[in-house]
């Protein structure tokens, strides 16, 4: 993609990340989602889904893990840090970032980027899908903000229990489809 300062051509990188815990600081990505849209009409262009294979596995919180679902046995073959955010970072390039939790998942990258010397381009702006939400249905019956609440309050299956990065990706991406293109 060739570079604009105009950010309505920008790709938009909706991305999900499973972890060991909460802090970016202590705790490790173990699985990155990402589904790459171009804009105006968000048309996927590429998917990516991506197992990471955690350094400390003694420091991750036992409830997130339980979350995720992670297992020695299912991330055997997983990546390590510095492949998997090479290649996140070669499919992000001047995109914009956009997650159901900015402050959540961003973080995370920003902490393995400078963790592994990786250096990247997303564009400085973020969509924070949680903000798009409160704007549309701030005058709803909508209680909650989780992902799986709103998707169920716009007519889509919840995530399933055992999260997976890429499911989670690609809920927020028809979240968001649903939400810009007056859908929902």
């Amino acid at each position: 993609m060739e570079i604009t300062p105009n950010f309505k051509n920008r790709n938009i990188a909706i991305t999900d990340l499973e972890t060991t815990g909460l802090d970016p600081l202590k705790h490790e990505i173990v699985e990155i989602g990402l589904v790459l849209v171009k804009q105006p009409d968000l048309q996927i262009i590429y998917k990516l889904d991506i197992k990471v294979k955690p350094e400390s596995i003694s420091t991750a919180d036992p409830k997130a893990l339980e979350l995720n679902g992670y297992s020695e046995v299912e991330w055997r073959h997983a990546y390590k840090l510095q492949e998997a955010m090479k290649l996140y970072m070669e499919k992000v390039k001047d995109s914009i970032f956009c997650a159901h939790n900015v402050t959540f998942d961003l973080p995370f990258i920003k902490a393995a980027c400078i963790k592994t010397g990786i250096t990247g381009t997303l564009d400085y702006h973020c969509i924070d899908i949680p903000s798009l939400v409160w704007l549309k249905f701030r005058d709803s019956k909508l209680e909650r903000m989780n992902l799986s609440s709103l998707a169920q309050f716009i007519g889509l299956k919840p995530e399933p229990n055992v999260h997976r990065a890429i499911n989670g990706a690609l809920l927020e991406y028809e979240v968001l489809k649903k939400i810009v293109l007056n859908d929902a």
